[in-house]
Protein backbone atom coordinates (compact mmCIF):
# COMPACT_ATOMS: atom_id res chain seq x y z
CA UNK A 1 0.00 0.00 0.00
CA UNK A 2 0.94 3.70 -0.14
CA UNK A 3 2.44 6.86 2.15
CA UNK A 4 -0.69 9.23 1.03
CA UNK A 5 -1.15 12.69 2.64
CA UNK A 6 -4.16 14.73 2.34
CA UNK A 7 -4.09 18.22 3.09
CA UNK A 8 -6.83 20.19 3.90
CA UNK A 9 -7.75 23.88 3.16
CA UNK A 10 -9.69 24.19 6.49
CA UNK A 11 -8.77 24.40 10.33
CA UNK A 12 -9.35 20.34 11.58
CA UNK A 13 -11.27 20.56 14.98
CA UNK A 14 -13.98 18.76 16.38
CA UNK A 15 -16.89 21.49 14.31
CA UNK A 16 -15.82 20.16 11.06
CA UNK A 17 -17.72 21.62 7.60
CA UNK A 18 -18.35 20.25 4.51
CA UNK A 19 -14.66 20.12 2.88
CA UNK A 20 -13.14 19.48 5.85
CA UNK A 21 -15.45 16.38 6.77
CA UNK A 22 -14.31 14.84 3.17
CA UNK A 23 -10.53 15.03 4.23
CA UNK A 24 -11.56 13.60 7.76
CA UNK A 25 -13.39 11.14 5.74
CA UNK A 26 -11.24 10.31 3.46
CA UNK A 27 -8.16 10.00 5.80
CA UNK A 28 -10.26 7.16 8.03
CA UNK A 29 -10.74 5.08 4.83
CA UNK A 30 -7.82 5.51 3.02
CA UNK A 31 -6.51 4.06 6.34
CA UNK A 32 -8.94 1.49 7.03
CA UNK A 33 -8.28 0.22 3.27
CA UNK A 34 -4.29 -0.69 4.55
CA UNK A 35 -2.68 2.73 3.42
CA UNK A 36 0.31 4.79 5.41
CA UNK A 37 -1.91 8.15 5.92
CA UNK A 38 -1.25 11.65 6.90
CA UNK A 39 -3.95 14.60 7.07
CA UNK A 40 -1.68 17.58 7.34
CA UNK A 41 -3.75 20.69 8.42
CA UNK A 42 -3.23 24.42 8.58
CA UNK A 43 -3.98 24.71 12.64
CA UNK A 44 -1.93 23.22 15.26
CA UNK A 45 -4.50 22.35 18.07
CA UNK A 46 -5.77 19.27 15.65
CA UNK A 47 -8.14 16.22 17.00
CA UNK A 48 -5.06 13.55 19.08
CA UNK A 49 -5.82 9.96 19.40
CA UNK A 50 -6.64 9.09 15.64
CA UNK A 51 -5.73 5.61 13.74
CA UNK A 52 -3.95 7.80 11.16
CA UNK A 53 -1.10 10.46 11.42
CA UNK A 54 -2.29 14.12 11.74
CA UNK A 55 0.44 17.21 11.25
CA UNK A 56 0.29 21.09 10.79
CA UNK A 57 1.53 22.37 7.45
CA UNK A 58 3.14 25.67 7.12
CA UNK A 59 5.39 27.16 4.24
CA UNK A 60 8.37 26.00 5.68
CA UNK A 61 7.93 22.23 5.97
CA UNK A 62 5.79 21.23 2.59
CA UNK A 63 8.76 19.38 1.39
CA UNK A 64 9.15 17.68 4.73
CA UNK A 65 5.97 16.04 4.72
CA UNK A 66 5.80 15.31 0.90
CA UNK A 67 9.17 13.78 0.83
CA UNK A 68 8.65 10.50 1.44
CA UNK A 69 5.10 10.22 -0.08
CA UNK A 70 3.83 8.47 -2.44
CA UNK A 71 1.03 10.27 -3.34
CA UNK A 72 -0.68 13.82 -2.13
CA UNK A 73 -4.28 14.41 -2.02
CA UNK A 74 -5.44 18.12 -2.39
CA UNK A 75 -8.48 20.59 -2.43
CA UNK A 76 -8.93 24.08 -2.57
CA UNK A 77 -6.50 27.28 -2.11
CA UNK A 78 -3.76 24.83 -0.33
CA UNK A 79 -3.01 24.30 -3.63
CA UNK A 80 -1.18 26.98 -4.32
CA UNK A 81 1.15 26.91 -1.17
CA UNK A 82 1.58 23.05 -2.35
CA UNK A 83 2.34 23.58 -6.21
CA UNK A 84 4.98 26.40 -4.99
CA UNK A 85 7.08 24.87 -1.86
CA UNK A 86 6.45 21.15 -2.23
CA UNK A 87 8.81 18.46 -4.35
CA UNK A 88 6.70 17.19 -7.13
CA UNK A 89 4.59 13.43 -6.48
CA UNK A 90 1.44 11.90 -8.27
CA UNK A 91 -0.81 14.67 -7.03
CA UNK A 92 -5.12 14.05 -6.79
CA UNK A 93 -6.68 17.26 -7.23
CA UNK A 94 -10.05 17.17 -5.29
CA UNK A 95 -12.60 19.12 -7.25
CA UNK A 96 -16.10 17.67 -5.43
CA UNK A 97 -16.76 21.47 -4.89
CA UNK A 98 -16.90 23.48 -7.94
CA UNK A 99 -15.19 26.36 -6.13
CA UNK A 100 -15.33 29.05 -8.63
CA UNK A 101 -19.23 29.12 -8.88
CA UNK A 102 -19.26 29.32 -5.42
CA UNK A 103 -16.81 32.62 -5.35
CA UNK A 104 -19.66 34.32 -7.84
CA UNK A 105 -22.04 33.90 -5.08
CA UNK A 106 -19.89 34.36 -2.17
CA UNK A 107 -17.21 37.30 -3.03
CA UNK A 108 -17.12 37.47 -7.00
CA UNK A 109 -13.75 39.92 -6.29
CA UNK A 110 -12.26 36.35 -5.57
CA UNK A 111 -13.38 34.68 -9.18
CA UNK A 112 -10.23 35.59 -11.55
CA UNK A 113 -8.20 33.98 -8.59
CA UNK A 114 -10.08 31.14 -8.38
CA UNK A 115 -10.01 30.32 -11.78
CA UNK A 116 -6.29 30.69 -11.94
CA UNK A 117 -5.87 28.38 -9.21
CA UNK A 118 -8.29 25.57 -10.62
CA UNK A 119 -6.29 25.99 -14.14
CA UNK A 120 -2.83 25.50 -12.31
CA UNK A 121 -4.54 22.56 -10.95
CA UNK A 122 -6.11 21.17 -14.26
CA UNK A 123 -2.75 21.69 -15.94
CA UNK A 124 -0.42 19.87 -12.93
CA UNK A 125 -3.07 17.32 -11.48
CA UNK A 126 -2.36 13.49 -12.37
CA UNK A 127 -6.23 12.34 -10.95
CA UNK A 128 -9.12 14.41 -10.62
CA UNK A 129 -12.04 13.65 -8.71
CA UNK A 130 -15.90 15.15 -8.89
CA UNK A 131 -19.09 13.95 -7.51
CA UNK A 132 -21.82 14.17 -10.48
CA UNK A 133 -21.48 13.07 -14.51
CA UNK A 134 -23.00 16.71 -14.65
CA UNK A 135 -19.31 17.71 -12.99
CA UNK A 136 -17.54 15.65 -14.82
CA UNK A 137 -18.92 16.92 -17.76
CA UNK A 138 -18.44 20.29 -16.99
CA UNK A 139 -14.31 19.60 -15.94
CA UNK A 140 -14.00 17.66 -19.05
CA UNK A 141 -14.54 20.82 -21.13
CA UNK A 142 -11.81 22.50 -19.32
CA UNK A 143 -9.43 19.47 -19.45
CA UNK A 144 -9.60 19.31 -23.42
CA UNK A 145 -9.17 23.00 -23.76
CA UNK A 146 -6.14 22.89 -21.81
CA UNK A 147 -4.93 19.67 -23.64
CA UNK A 148 -5.58 17.07 -20.84
CA UNK A 149 -6.92 14.34 -23.27
CA UNK A 150 -4.92 11.87 -24.39
CA UNK A 151 -6.98 10.86 -27.83
CA UNK A 152 -5.44 7.21 -27.32
CA UNK A 153 -6.89 6.22 -24.56
CA UNK A 154 -10.06 7.20 -25.05
CA UNK A 155 -11.15 3.82 -26.61
CA UNK A 156 -10.28 2.01 -23.03
CA UNK A 157 -11.50 5.05 -21.24
CA UNK A 158 -14.73 6.03 -23.22
CA UNK A 159 -15.45 8.85 -19.90
CA UNK A 160 -11.49 9.61 -19.60
CA UNK A 161 -11.98 8.40 -16.09
CA UNK A 162 -8.34 7.53 -16.12
CA UNK A 163 -8.11 11.02 -15.83
CA UNK A 164 -10.63 12.38 -14.01
CA UNK A 165 -13.53 9.69 -11.82
CA UNK A 166 -16.59 9.99 -9.31
CA UNK A 167 -15.97 10.24 -6.15
CA UNK A 168 -19.41 11.84 -4.32
CA UNK A 169 -19.68 12.66 -1.12
CA UNK A 170 -20.48 9.52 1.17
CA UNK A 171 -22.16 8.43 4.75
CA UNK A 172 -20.65 6.30 7.24
CA UNK A 173 -22.36 3.04 7.48
CA UNK A 174 -22.85 3.20 11.28
CA UNK A 175 -25.24 6.05 10.14
CA UNK A 176 -27.89 3.65 9.05
CA UNK A 177 -27.83 2.12 12.20
CA UNK A 178 -29.39 5.13 13.61
CA UNK A 179 -32.84 4.42 15.04
CA UNK A 180 -34.94 8.34 15.65
CA UNK A 181 -37.10 8.05 18.78
CA UNK A 182 -40.01 9.45 19.09
CA UNK A 183 -39.36 12.73 20.43
CA UNK A 184 -41.14 14.72 23.57
CA UNK A 185 -41.59 17.84 22.37
CA UNK A 186 -44.83 19.76 21.33
CA UNK A 187 -43.27 20.89 17.71
CA UNK A 188 -42.83 19.11 14.38
CA UNK A 189 -39.18 19.86 13.50
CA UNK A 190 -38.01 21.11 10.13
CA UNK A 191 -34.36 20.93 9.50
CA UNK A 192 -33.33 23.40 7.15
CA UNK A 193 -29.18 23.63 8.26
CA UNK A 194 -26.65 25.96 7.33
CA UNK A 195 -28.02 29.32 5.04
CA UNK A 196 -25.86 29.90 1.87
CA UNK A 197 -26.19 32.77 -0.94
CA UNK A 198 -27.22 30.09 -2.94
CA UNK A 199 -29.91 28.20 -1.00
CA UNK A 200 -34.01 29.68 -0.77
CA UNK A 201 -34.65 30.22 2.81
CA UNK A 202 -37.64 32.84 1.85
CA UNK A 203 -39.68 30.89 0.15
CA UNK A 204 -39.11 28.01 2.73
CA UNK A 205 -40.43 31.28 5.32
CA UNK A 206 -43.60 31.91 3.02
CA UNK A 207 -44.05 27.79 3.17
CA UNK A 208 -44.10 27.98 6.64
CA UNK A 209 -46.43 30.87 7.03
CA UNK A 210 -48.80 29.19 5.35
CA UNK A 211 -48.65 26.13 7.28
CA UNK A 212 -49.53 28.28 10.32
CA UNK A 213 -52.76 29.10 9.05
CA UNK A 214 -53.54 25.13 9.47
CA UNK A 215 -51.77 24.59 12.25
CA UNK A 216 -49.38 26.18 14.97
CA UNK A 217 -46.77 23.30 15.95
CA UNK A 218 -44.17 23.89 13.22
CA UNK A 219 -40.61 24.73 14.16
CA UNK A 220 -37.90 25.54 11.64
CA UNK A 221 -34.26 25.11 12.74
CA UNK A 222 -31.34 26.59 10.94
CA UNK A 223 -27.87 26.73 11.65
CA UNK A 224 -25.27 29.49 12.14
CA UNK A 225 -22.50 28.78 10.07
CA UNK A 226 -19.00 28.55 12.54
CA UNK A 227 -16.79 31.10 10.81
CA UNK A 228 -17.60 34.67 9.78
CA UNK A 229 -18.00 34.78 5.90
CA UNK A 230 -19.28 38.19 5.29
CA UNK A 231 -21.99 37.07 2.58
CA UNK A 232 -23.19 34.17 4.49
CA UNK A 233 -23.62 36.11 8.14
CA UNK A 234 -25.13 38.88 6.14
CA UNK A 235 -27.92 36.58 4.54
CA UNK A 236 -28.50 34.90 8.25
CA UNK A 237 -29.25 38.12 9.14
CA UNK A 238 -31.79 38.81 6.53
CA UNK A 239 -33.42 35.54 7.32
CA UNK A 240 -34.12 36.28 10.99
CA UNK A 241 -35.47 40.01 10.25
CA UNK A 242 -37.56 38.40 7.83
CA UNK A 243 -39.05 35.79 9.55
CA UNK A 244 -39.63 38.84 12.26
CA UNK A 245 -41.25 41.07 9.48
CA UNK A 246 -44.39 38.18 8.64
CA UNK A 247 -45.06 36.59 12.28
CA UNK A 248 -42.50 34.01 12.48
CA UNK A 249 -39.98 34.87 14.92
CA UNK A 250 -41.35 32.14 18.15
CA UNK A 251 -41.43 29.22 14.77
CA UNK A 252 -37.97 30.21 13.82
CA UNK A 253 -34.91 28.89 15.80
CA UNK A 254 -30.96 29.39 14.84
CA UNK A 255 -28.78 26.83 16.39
CA UNK A 256 -25.12 26.72 16.91
CA UNK A 257 -22.94 24.42 14.74
CA UNK A 258 -22.88 21.08 15.64
CA UNK A 259 -19.10 19.23 16.62
CA UNK A 260 -19.34 16.63 13.89
CA UNK A 261 -19.56 13.33 15.74
CA UNK A 262 -22.10 14.67 18.05
CA UNK A 263 -24.81 15.75 15.12
CA UNK A 264 -27.02 13.12 15.58
CA UNK A 265 -28.26 14.23 18.75
CA UNK A 266 -28.94 17.25 16.63
CA UNK A 267 -31.12 14.62 14.30
CA UNK A 268 -32.70 13.11 16.91
CA UNK A 269 -35.29 15.48 16.87
CA UNK A 270 -36.05 15.95 13.47
CA UNK A 271 -38.75 15.18 11.58
CA UNK A 272 -38.08 16.40 7.95
CA UNK A 273 -35.59 18.54 6.35
CA UNK A 274 -35.90 21.26 3.61
CA UNK A 275 -32.70 22.14 1.42
CA UNK A 276 -34.35 24.47 -0.66
CA UNK A 277 -32.14 26.37 -3.70
CA UNK A 278 -32.47 29.17 -6.41
CA UNK A 279 -32.00 27.99 -9.83
CA UNK A 280 -28.34 28.95 -10.72
CA UNK A 281 -25.30 27.14 -11.86
CA UNK A 282 -24.34 26.55 -8.93
CA UNK A 283 -27.47 24.25 -8.22
CA UNK A 284 -26.98 22.38 -10.97
CA UNK A 285 -23.65 21.35 -10.92
CA UNK A 286 -24.39 20.91 -6.67
CA UNK A 287 -24.46 17.36 -5.40
CA UNK A 288 -25.44 18.29 -2.10
CA UNK A 289 -23.73 17.09 1.06
CA UNK A 290 -26.54 17.43 3.34
CA UNK A 291 -29.44 15.18 1.60
CA UNK A 292 -27.03 12.40 1.64
CA UNK A 293 -26.09 13.03 5.61
CA UNK A 294 -29.86 13.46 6.19
CA UNK A 295 -31.14 10.36 4.22
CA UNK A 296 -28.38 8.23 6.18
CA UNK A 297 -29.94 9.21 9.34
CA UNK A 298 -33.31 8.13 8.34
CA UNK A 299 -34.84 12.29 7.67
CA UNK A 300 -36.79 12.62 4.29
CA UNK A 301 -35.98 15.68 2.63
CA UNK A 302 -37.88 17.52 0.14
CA UNK A 303 -35.87 19.40 -2.47
CA UNK A 304 -35.87 21.26 -5.58
CA UNK A 305 -35.20 21.18 -9.27
CA UNK A 306 -31.59 20.92 -10.27
CA UNK A 307 -28.28 19.06 -9.73
CA UNK A 308 -27.66 14.88 -10.38
CA UNK A 309 -29.06 14.33 -6.89
CA UNK A 310 -32.65 15.24 -7.51
CA UNK A 311 -32.52 12.53 -9.91
CA UNK A 312 -31.78 9.85 -7.34
CA UNK A 313 -34.72 11.26 -4.92
CA UNK A 314 -36.79 10.84 -7.68
CA UNK A 315 -35.83 6.79 -8.83
CA UNK A 316 -35.68 6.10 -5.51
CA UNK A 317 -38.36 8.25 -4.09
CA UNK A 318 -36.98 8.68 -0.82
CA UNK A 319 -38.20 12.47 -1.05
CA UNK A 320 -40.21 14.69 -2.30
CA UNK A 321 -39.20 17.79 -5.35
CA UNK A 322 -40.87 20.55 -6.06
CA UNK A 323 -40.64 23.54 -8.42
CA UNK A 324 -38.64 26.86 -7.36
CA UNK A 325 -39.98 29.71 -5.71
CA UNK A 326 -43.06 28.19 -5.16
CA UNK A 327 -44.33 28.29 -1.05
CA UNK A 328 -47.94 26.72 -1.83
CA UNK A 329 -46.14 23.46 -3.28
CA UNK A 330 -43.65 23.34 -0.75
CA UNK A 331 -46.26 24.00 2.09
CA UNK A 332 -48.12 21.01 0.76
CA UNK A 333 -45.26 19.14 0.01
CA UNK A 334 -44.38 19.22 3.99
CA UNK A 335 -47.74 18.80 5.01
CA UNK A 336 -47.80 15.54 2.83
CA UNK A 337 -45.18 14.37 4.82
CA UNK A 338 -45.83 15.57 8.26
CA UNK A 339 -49.13 13.94 8.11
CA UNK A 340 -48.70 10.69 7.00
CA UNK A 341 -46.19 9.17 8.99
CA UNK A 342 -46.67 5.47 6.42
CA UNK A 343 -45.33 7.69 4.12
CA UNK A 344 -42.69 8.77 5.98
CA UNK A 345 -41.73 5.85 6.96
CA UNK A 346 -41.50 4.46 3.34
CA UNK A 347 -38.80 7.31 2.50
CA UNK A 348 -36.82 6.99 5.34
CA UNK A 349 -36.45 2.80 4.64
CA UNK A 350 -35.45 3.67 1.08
CA UNK A 351 -33.36 6.58 1.61
CA UNK A 352 -31.12 4.27 3.13
CA UNK A 353 -31.51 1.64 0.54
CA UNK A 354 -29.78 4.07 -1.68
CA UNK A 355 -27.11 4.93 0.91
CA UNK A 356 -26.54 1.73 1.06
CA UNK A 357 -26.31 0.84 -1.79
CA UNK A 358 -24.32 4.14 -3.77
CA UNK A 359 -22.81 6.17 -1.22
CA UNK A 360 -20.70 4.47 2.19
CA UNK A 361 -17.36 6.04 2.31
CA UNK A 362 -15.83 2.71 1.87
CA UNK A 363 -17.49 2.29 -2.05
CA UNK A 364 -17.49 5.87 -2.95
CA UNK A 365 -13.57 6.64 -2.47
CA UNK A 366 -13.03 3.05 -5.01
CA UNK A 367 -11.27 5.20 -7.35
CA UNK A 368 -9.25 7.16 -5.26
CA UNK A 369 -8.29 4.32 -3.57
CA UNK A 370 -7.36 2.11 -6.95
CA UNK A 371 -5.09 5.46 -8.14
CA UNK A 372 -3.27 5.86 -4.47
CA UNK A 373 -2.77 1.57 -4.70
CA UNK A 374 -0.33 2.65 -7.72
CA UNK A 375 0.07 6.47 -8.06
CA UNK A 376 1.51 7.37 -11.49
CA UNK A 377 1.80 10.62 -13.55
CA UNK A 378 -0.89 11.09 -16.45
CA UNK A 379 0.23 14.35 -17.46
CA UNK A 380 0.60 13.59 -21.10
CA UNK A 381 1.67 15.85 -23.97
CA UNK A 382 -0.04 15.85 -27.64
CA UNK A 383 -1.12 18.02 -30.70
CA UNK A 384 -4.03 19.66 -28.60
CA UNK A 385 -1.83 21.74 -26.60
CA UNK A 386 -2.21 25.11 -27.78
CA UNK A 387 1.13 26.62 -28.03
CA UNK A 388 1.01 30.72 -28.29
CA UNK A 389 3.87 32.90 -28.68
CA UNK A 390 1.76 35.09 -26.02
CA UNK A 391 2.52 32.73 -23.28
CA UNK A 392 3.41 34.31 -19.92
CA UNK A 393 6.47 33.91 -18.17
CA UNK A 394 4.18 32.07 -15.28
CA UNK A 395 2.43 29.91 -17.79
CA UNK A 396 6.17 28.81 -19.11
CA UNK A 397 7.57 28.27 -15.60
CA UNK A 398 4.21 26.46 -14.85
CA UNK A 399 4.87 24.28 -17.81
CA UNK A 400 8.47 23.39 -17.13
CA UNK A 401 7.92 22.49 -13.85
CA UNK A 402 4.75 20.29 -15.29
CA UNK A 403 7.14 18.43 -17.97
CA UNK A 404 10.11 18.45 -17.00
CA UNK A 405 10.46 18.71 -12.98
CA UNK A 406 11.38 21.72 -10.33
CA UNK A 407 15.17 20.96 -10.51
CA UNK A 408 14.78 21.61 -14.06
CA UNK A 409 12.99 25.07 -13.69
CA UNK A 410 15.63 26.16 -11.03
CA UNK A 411 17.98 25.61 -13.88
CA UNK A 412 16.13 27.34 -16.49
CA UNK A 413 15.14 30.27 -14.29
CA UNK A 414 18.55 30.98 -13.84
CA UNK A 415 19.96 30.62 -16.97
CA UNK A 416 17.09 33.08 -18.01
CA UNK A 417 17.97 36.01 -15.02
CA UNK A 418 21.49 35.57 -16.07
CA UNK A 419 20.91 36.12 -20.09
CA UNK A 420 18.15 38.87 -20.06
CA UNK A 421 17.99 39.94 -15.99
CA UNK A 422 20.54 43.20 -16.96
CA UNK A 423 18.24 43.88 -20.47
CA UNK A 424 14.92 43.68 -18.23
CA UNK A 425 16.40 46.25 -16.02
CA UNK A 426 17.77 48.30 -18.08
Amino acid sequence: MSKIIIFSTGVVKEQLIGPEIRVWEFAKNLFKKGHDVTLAVPNNDFPSGLPFNISQYTDDNFNKLTKDKDVAVIQGDVYKKYIRFAERIPTVCDLYDPYIIECLHLDPKSFPAAVQTLKEQLLNGDFFLCSSESQRNFYLGMLAILGRLDPAQFSKFNKFQNLIDLVPFGAAEENLDFTKTAHSGKYVNVFLGGVYTWYDPFTSLDCLKIILRKRNDIKFLFVKFPYNITAIKNIEKEVLEYAVQIGLKDNVIFNDWVPYEERSKLYSDIDVALVIHRATLEASLSFRTRVLDLLSFGIPVITNEGGDLEKLIKDYECGLIVKENDSQALADALLLLIENQQKREEMISRGKALIKEKFLWEKVIEPLDEFCKNPSSHIITNSCIINSKKESLIDKSINTWRMQGFKCLIKKSITYLLRNGRRNLG
